[in-house]
């Protein structure tokens, strides 16, 4: 919510400033921006601690969209970037997921996941609701301090400071490693007490040395099944995760999926105000609406992939959303609002398709030692994700830098060729996009 509720007010914020409309996804974007040294930061803070990081987290994006709210009454578009720039500092979700990764047991690892997926798709269609809604709210104000333009920065900054004061009060950090091993020591002593000495049904006592052959036989398939495991260990070991193919295409998909999706959802309000005109409550419904459709999507994805194959669903979706790109594009001089209706939704839902199995194929071709520790999967697909979204702002702000009249071609003109060589990518390396376990070494 915090990241997207800017957008239906970020143009005419812009323009009150006497800023160019382009410039609107240049603010936008300061947030992803921020948040590629942030993630970083807090991958390491959170070796520690939970509970500071948060706090800290919390505090910035109080102090963020605050000064972004006082751009307005000050005329200054320093402080609106400034303040987007601290409220991409502020982003919580690395923390999130690396609590999710430390605090979870691996069985309660999905369904904790789930949540947080579906948690933060309703923040995605939340954030420009809430902006629609302010934007209604304070349109007839006199105040400079309280205008459509600045009202989602007060929004936001009363929301993370009550967040703040419930944290101080209420979250614990979860039990430190030693203290879990110390745990699982002493539940060890305890569980071998019993095993030290059995009764028999005769009564007899027996320290182990006749065993059951089918205990026997399981602990034999314990055996192979750990020589197995470490046969594929060492062989991750050998091969650098930049040589990895699997892993890299998987990567760079997740890249452009998140670059695609910025193009889309920063130009909204721009493409819209300008072929349509639009208003910004209007942009924003529409984007909400867009977000929404994330959750039943990823229910269709979880039920296709009991049927197909990641890497093939993977590619029926990059091509639907191939097409989506083309139908999105001005032919003439006419431009229809149907055409960019279908294109868009056809973008937003077939390339969010693409990150169910995109994350699933990566998590299990992924080397075991980059799955914890410091520089994991998390950071980065976290830093991936981030990334593709600050290169899908700045990639808008330069398609829009002649003219928003050549913006739209532009930009998903060009996604057309990014998501063609992103399926013959897929297509290419087809075989080597399987699960560890499957492969034969």
């Amino acid at each position: 919510a915090n990241y997207l509720i800017v957008v239906p007010t970020v143009v005419t914020y812009s323009e009150k400033l006497g800023a160019d409309p382009s410039l609107s996804s240049a603010i936008v974007g300061m947030t992803p921006f921020a948040t590629i040294f942030s993630t970083v930061l807090y991958s390491y803070w959170t070796s520690f601690s939970f509970r500071i990081p948060l706090l800290f987290a919390a505090l910035l994006n109080v102090v963020g969209n605050s000064i972004y709210a006082m751009g307005y009454p000050c005329n200054s578009m320093t402080f609106v970037l400034l303040g987007r720039l601290l409220s991409g500092l502020g982003s919580c979700r690395p923390i999130n997921r690396r609590y999710i990764a430390d605090a979870y047991s691996t069985a309660e690892r999905t369904a904790a996941s789930a949540h947080f997926v579906a948690v933060g798709s309703f923040g995605m269609a939340l954030g420009p609701f809430l902006g629609s809604v302010l934007h209604r709210i304070a349109e007839h104000s006199t105040s400079p301090y309280w205008q459509v333009e600045n009202a989602p920065g007060w929004a936001m900054a009363f929301v993370w400071l009550i967040y703040s004061i419930f944290h101080v009060l209420f979250f614990v950090d979860p039990p430190k490693e030693d203290e879990e091993e110390t745990v699982k020591k002493e539940d060890a002593k305890v569980a071998a007490v019993p095993r030290a000495k059995q009764v028999t049904t005769d009564g007899n006592t027996t320290n182990g040395e006749k065993q059951p052959l089918l205990a026997g036989r399981q602990q034999q398939q314990q055996d192979t099944s750990s020589v197995a495991d470490s046969s594929v260990d060492s062989f991750e070991v050998r091969v650098p995760i930049w040589k990895n193919a699997a892993v890299m295409v998987n990567f760079f998909i997740y890249f452009i999926e998140k670059l695609l999706m910025e193009c889309v959802s920063s130009s909204t309000s721009i493409l819209t105000y300008y072929y349509f005109e639009w208003p910004g409550s209007w942009a924003g419904y529409y984007l909400s609406f867009l977000c929404l459709l994330v959750l039943p999507v990823n229910l269709l994805v979880a039920y296709l992939s009991k049927t197909y194959e990641d890497r093939e669903m993977m590619i029926f979706m990059q091509g639907v959303t191939i097409v989506g790109c083309l139908v999105i594009l001005r032919y003439g001089p006419t431009y229809y609002i149907e055409q960019y209706l279908i294109g868009s939704l056809m973008i937003v839902v077939f390339s969010n398709m693409v990150e169910g199995p995109n994350m699933s194929l990566l998590s299990k071709t992924i080397p075991k030692s980059w799955r914890k520790g410091f520089l994991n999967v998390g950071l980065l697909a976290t830093e991936a994700a981030t990334l593709g979204r600050t290169a899908g702002d700045a990639f808008l702000a330069l398609c829009g830098a002649g003219g928003l009249e050549h913006q739209l071609n532009l930009t998903f003109g060009s996604m057309v060729i990014v998501t063609m060589f992103t399926m013959w990518l897929t297509y290419r390396y087809y075989d080597s996009l399987v699960p560890t376990e499957d492969k034969t070494l």
